[in-house]
């Protein structure tokens, strides 16, 4: 049941009284009137009796004539006492979003200092990176050992360059002819070292390029 603010109520009781009083006077001048007319005989009597008397059927209509303003006054009052309590109604919504919005930005940033300094904090280290850290670096990895044993004169199979190191990539010393009998002092991978007993410059030569040399090729030129 939907309440309504109290002066509401005053302001109905008090239009009821007054309509209560007004109605009370009329009916006591109309019974005065009645009573004081003056009888002259009977024909008269009846007359007054049986004819309205236009002065009290005049307050009557006066009467409810301001009964129906009093009920309209009434009525408005009731429309804008409801008009009222549904703008209260939607100020009182709209006070509790703005609380609740307010409430959220509040809690925003009481969070944005911790998140800051988590942010600019720096990151602990876990055991494994710890004990990385602490290990020593890795020595770089070695040549495999040259084998020795793999020294002596060999036989060009194939047109190849001689390199400046055992690479790939390396610069190119001179290029050497199929058949040509090289002198390899040593052994890196995949690679022969070549020194020249006759003054050629020194450098690498793939392993695959070259063959032992046979005992008929003594008459073959040599690097």
């Amino acid at each position: 049941m939907e309440s309504y603010p109290r002066w509401t109520y005053v302001v109905i009781f008090t239009l009821l009284v007054v309509v209560a009083v007004l109605s009370v006077r009329a009916l006591r001048k109309k019974t005065d009137t009645v009573a004081i007319a003056p009888v002259e005989n009977g024909a008269t009597r009846q007359e007054s009796a049986s004819q309205p008397d236009n002065q009290s059927l005049q307050r009557d209509a006066d009467n409810e004539r301001r009964i129906q303003e009093l009920t309209a006054d009434v009525e408005r009052l009731r429309k804008e006492n409801d008009a009222n309590a549904n703008h209260v109604k939607d100020l009182e919504g709209n006070l509790a979003d703005t609380r609740n919005e307010l409430a959220a930005v509040q809690q925003k940033l009481k969070a944005a200092p911790k998140q800051t300094a988590r942010a600019s904090a720096p990151a602990a280290p876990q055991p494994r990176d710890r004990a990385v850290a602490s290990a020593p670096p890795a020595p770089p990895p070695q040549a495999p050992p040259r084998r020795a044993s793999e020294a002596g004169q060999y036989e060009v199979v194939r047109d190849t360059a001689l390199l400046e190191k055992p690479s790939s990539s390396a610069r190119e010393v001179a290029l050497v002819q199929r058949g040509i009998i090289v002198n390899v002092v040593s052994s890196v991978g995949d690679w022969y070292e070549v020194r020249s007993k006759y003054g050629k410059p020194p450098g690498y030569i793939r392993r695959e390029d070259v063959t032992p040399k046979p005992t008929q090729s003594e008459n073959r030129d040599r690097f």
